[in-house]
């Protein structure tokens, strides 16, 4: 059975946050017995830069071996040739159908609508990865050059946003004024807010296929985070309206991250706790020797013991009296 990438680093991702606890733990008690430091802030501060390197070997790591296993919805940058040819399908008749229809599809299809919602065309390339509408469609829809907005699905649980080539089929033509991609739990929407695009579309696609590459080490902890760092980024630097809508909830997904930094936290706070020194310790050798007990008797807070001294008993002494040897 072949072994994905990705799903070895996800593991070891999991198993170095894990193991960053002792090596935090570790570090505390250097700081507490060694330098002998007790501000917290400082033992924070420390903590954390180990922990950012930490963080930043492993990123290096998945950047360097993990690009064999990115999904191709994200990654598809290049317009190859499909297996298929366009064939017309029919989810609905508006675009709220038609995105709930085609939300948890296992191919992938692409729908063009008017800017009421109406639907002008609907196709699919029966591919899980690629999708279009008929060439018939696609002129009669230039021919036109009315505003539209474009819909299309990623199948699969991934749930991630646009990708490279997205970018390239939204820019192409100024008529297309916003697209959406619906996923298993989330739709994402991308709008333009002005005019001549079109000659921006490669510079577009060749700046998101850049980004995803420089940010796979993203994708060990979700590729969802991954896609959306790189679309919010490409958005902003051509001037794109990038927007995410959550669907469904899984709150369940968040068990794993979130029980790993409570117990981050949980452990930072058990060795944060002010100790005694050594040096403290052996600063008494009895209990005569604290001047805060006195027998059994506590002198702290102002209540002071009378005590019994050399001092005290030569002053009892009676005025004329010598005890003498017989």
């Amino acid at each position: 059975m072949k072994v994905k990438i990705k799903s070895v680093l996800v593991l070891l991702c999991y198993i170095g946050i894990i193991g960053i606890i002792p090596l935090m733990y570790v570090t505390a008690n250097f700081i507490h017995y060694q330098l002998h430091v007790r501000l917290i802030l400082v033992e924070a501060l420390l903590i954390l830069m180990i922990g950012l390197v930490y963080l930043g070997l492993l990123a290096v790591f998945m950047a360097i071996i993990g690009c064999s296993d990115m999904p191709k919805e994200v990654t598809e940058t290049q317009d190859s040739r499909p297996n298929h040819e366009p064939v017309a399908s029919n989810h609905g008749s508006n675009i709220q159908e038609v995105m709930e229809n085609i939300r948890n599809n296992e191919l992938e299809y692409t729908a063009c609508f008017d800017l009421e919602g109406r639907k002008l065309a609907e196709g699919t390339l029966l591919s899980p990865h690629e999708c279009s509408i008929t060439a018939e469609d696609w002129r009669n829809i230039c021919y036109r050059g009315d505003e539209i907005i474009k819909v299309h699905n990623h199948p699969g649980c991934s749930n991630v946003a646009f990708s490279a080539q997205d970018f390239k089929a939204f820019l192409q033509k100024d008529f297309i004024r916003k697209t959406l991609v619906v996923t298993k739990d989330y739709n994402y929407t991308m709008e333009k807010v002005g005019d001549k695009y079109e000659t921006l579309q490669d510079d577009a696609k060749s700046y998101a296929a850049k980004m995803y590459t420089q940010c796979i080490w993203l994708s060990a902890f979700s590729d969802r985070l991954w896609s959306i760092v790189v679309v919010r980024r490409t958005a902003k630097k051509f001037g794109l309206r990038f927007k995410v809508e959550r669907i469904n909830q899984t709150p369940t997904r968040k068990i794993i991250p979130v029980g790993v930094m409570a117990c981050v936290i949980l452990m930072m706070f058990c060795f944060a706790k002010p100790q005694a020194s050594a040096s403290a310790v052996a600063r008494y050798n009895s209990a005569a020797d604290d001047p805060c007990f006195h027998g059994n008797t506590q002198t702290a807070g102002g209540q002071q013991d009378n005590i019994i001294t050399e001092d005290s008993l030569a002053n009892e002494i009676v005025s004329g009296y010598i005890d003498t040897p017989m």
